[in-house]
């Protein structure tokens, strides 16, 4: 996407599939574990062995985290964006291990033009990370705020 994209642009339930892949390796995993999510599971391969995730696994929040830098980097960056009021659900399905490659995949699940700024609207997308074996490893939904094509603050 190389053009400016506006609310009316978004349509509701349409989608997109593998807007990029990424993953993380062993070292990434540890690192943003002893950052901000230091269980064992994320730290030491024994105990996310032990652990009912079956072995070493990124914390769900840096899975999040991934998630939203491809979603800013393939999608967000292109519109004219107002930024988000917040996520309003996220779920881990399966654990995500070093080197899992995943993939993105969204849809607009609603939309609205805001009352209080009609400038812009209100679009919830319902995103999707898959493991290379196209498995669901996380999904949420978050809000974003779009400006209107033509109108201003």
């Amino acid at each position: 996407m190389t053009n400016t994209l506006f609310y009316e642009d978004f349509i509701v339930n349409e989608s997109w599939h593998s807007v990029g892949e990424f993953s993380s390796s062993k070292d990434q995993l540890i690192s943003f574990a002893k950052l901000y999510d230091p269980q064992p599971m994320h730290l030491d391969e024994e105990a996310g062995k032990a652990s009912m995730l079956g072995g070493l696994a990124s914390s769900g929040w840096q899975t999040g985290a991934l998630l939203i830098k491809q979603m800013v980097e393939r999608l967000y960056k292109n519109t004219k964006n107002y930024g988000s009021p917040g996520v309003k659900e996220a779920h881990w399905l399966q654990p995500v291990f070093p080197n899992d490659v995943l993939s993105v995949r969204y849809q607009v699940h609603s939309k609205r033009v805001s009352s209080s700024k009609p400038h812009m609207g209100i679009i919830d997308f319902f995103i999707e990370a898959q493991n290379q074996t196209g498995e669901p490893v996380m999904t949420m939904v978050s809000t974003q705020f779009i400006g209107l094509r033509g109108d201003t603050p």
